[in-house]
């Protein structure tokens, strides 16, 4: 009996001490996929210009995803797919629109919805626009503590967004 009051301190204190930590880009970026196969005009010809909508986290409360690492992450996913490019003739602008969090559980599903506009440069029109939701759960076995099931959640919902994204943009015509 002691010993169990022992372990369930142990894992109070635990659980205290662990701070949150926003998702990281390198956990949300879309590695290059063998199968995807974009419109030739696509490549290497897509810029981000700007992300909003994301939150900055708090270490003492609980994880977010921020503008910046979302950008940087899509980036790099746009680069693996040789979308990507500084002087590019199509410009890409995100919005985070919602970021559903459970407050508590056991298996915590995180769901993201996000809206890409693509603008051809030189004619200033949209050519995709879309609303992408994806769901990511993140189970006990993947982290013990909520806090670090949370920012796996987090990271892997905004990852099924990318790659969402890119799906679509592999399947979109001019």
């Amino acid at each position: 009996m002691i010993y169990t009051k022992i372990f369930l301190l142990f894992v109070m204190l635990l659980s205290f001490s662990s701070c949150a930590q926003k998702a990281k880009m390198e956990n949300m970026a879309v590695q290059h996929a063998e199968h995807t196969q974009f419109n030739s005009q696509f490549e290497n010809s897509i810029n981000v210009l700007k992300v909003e909508g994301g939150k900055e986290t708090n270490p003492l409360w609980i994880p977010h995803i921020n503008d910046e690492e979302f950008k940087k992450a899509l980036i790099k996913s746009l680069r693996n797919h040789k979308l990507f490019s500084e002087d590019a003739a199509y410009k890409l602008n995100v919005e985070i629109l919602k970021v559903e969090q459970p407050s508590f559980g056991l298996d915590l599903t995180v769901t993201i919805a996000t809206k890409y506009t693509l603008i051809d440069a030189k004619e200033h029109h949209i050519i995709f626009d879309r609303i992408i939701t994806t769901p990511y759960t993140a189970k006990l076995h993947d982290a013990f503590l909520a806090v670090y099931r949370l920012q796996l959640a987090n990271e892997g919902a905004a990852k099924k967004n990318i790659q969402s994204f890119l799906d679509k943009l592999s399947k979109h015509k001019i």
